[in-house]
């Protein structure tokens, strides 16, 4: 073994040189041939026979078929009416017609009495007595307000229309005012003076009242479109014939 920087002769495996001081390579190792040719050969034979990878089809399992709701056609489904909303509707319903029956308007025709305001309090029969000049039978009835309480405490406060006959009248017991709301409509053409005061009318313990109606006729040139007006709407919120109302209306305004 030689240095390979001076050339100095040196001991098998030196490191160094004794010499120089060069550091020695150590020799490449070598090969067997043998060993690589069966290498070699060994890579040739994997190269040639390719080895087989097999693949297997994961098996997928059938699901259930799932029922598809049936649907209803068109134009014949039905909304459903939450209870709370019928129950709702209902109690409106109910108190509604409480009210009615607890306050029922006064009603009179030519041929009917006037019934209870309320069936909590008894009622009594009321006579009336006109006494009105010129007033006879065929002309409109009297209007009259009747306001007050009932011996319930329950509040009255309606429109009386009382005809010539001076019909028998019914009220619930009570302690009232009535006042006259306007002329009666006449076929003699008189227009009555609306008395300004009201009248007291106590009904009570079953017993019969009595109502007197004492009405003034106007002269001619006192009469004033107001007082007409207020007589022909009236005549016709009592119910009474239309046509016949403007005729009486127009012998007035003549």
């Amino acid at each position: 073994m030689h240095c390979t920087n001076c050339g100095e002769e040196l001991r098998d495996g030196a490191t160094f040189c004794a010499r120089c001081g060069a550091r020695m390579e150590e020799p490449a190792p070598t090969r067997r041939r043998g060993a690589h040719l069966r290498a070699v050969e060994g890579q040739e034979a994997a190269s040639a026979e390719p080895e087989t990878v097999t693949v297997e089809e994961p098996v997928t399992a059938e699901r259930p078929t799932r029922a598809q709701p049936v649907r209803a056609p068109e134009g014949s489904s039905r909304k459903r009416i939450p209870i709370a909303v019928v129950i709702a509707c209902l109690a409106i319903a109910l108190a509604v017609v409480a009210g009615l029956l607890a306050h029922k308007v006064l009603t009179v025709d030519d041929d009917a009495p006037v019934q209870a305001v309320s069936e909590q309090s008894s009622t009594s029969v009321i006579c009336v007595h006109i006494d009105a000049p010129g007033y006879a039978a065929g002309d409109s009835p009297i209007p009259l307000h009747v306001e007050g309480l009932t011996t319930s405490g329950e509040e009255i406060s309606c429109d009386v229309y009382v005809d010539p006959n001076g019909a028998v009248e019914r009220l619930d017991d009570g302690a009232y005012e009535v006042t006259f709301i306007a002329s009666p409509l006449t076929q003699a053409g008189v227009v009555f003076q609306v008395p300004e005061e009201p009248v007291t009318l106590v009904v009570g313990e079953g017993a019969a009242a009595e109502l007197s109606i004492g009405l003034t006729p106007l002269e001619p040139e006192d009469v004033t479109q107001d007082a007409l007006d207020a007589a022909l709407d009236a005549a016709l919120a009592s119910g009474f014939d239309e046509d016949t109302a403007h005729e009486l209306y127009e012998a007035a305004a003549a």
